[in-house]
């Protein structure tokens, strides 16, 4: 007989991997975000603004 407990170890790792890859997804996906947020209108008036005054 096969040690059922290789197999469950192997699993284990299977569903640690899954869970990393899906917060490293979440994490980038807010990087996205927020860089698009900078990107947009609201701090444009205010890099116009520090510009002027250098």
């Amino acid at each position: 007989m096969n040690n059922p407990s290789i197999y469950l170890k192997e699993e284990e790792r299977s569903q640690k991997e899954e869970g990393r890859r899906k917060k490293e997804e979440g994490r980038r996906k807010q990087r996205r975000r927020k860089q698009g947020r900078r990107k947009q209108g609201k701090n444009g008036w205010v890099l116009k603004l520090l510009l002027e005054w250098q």
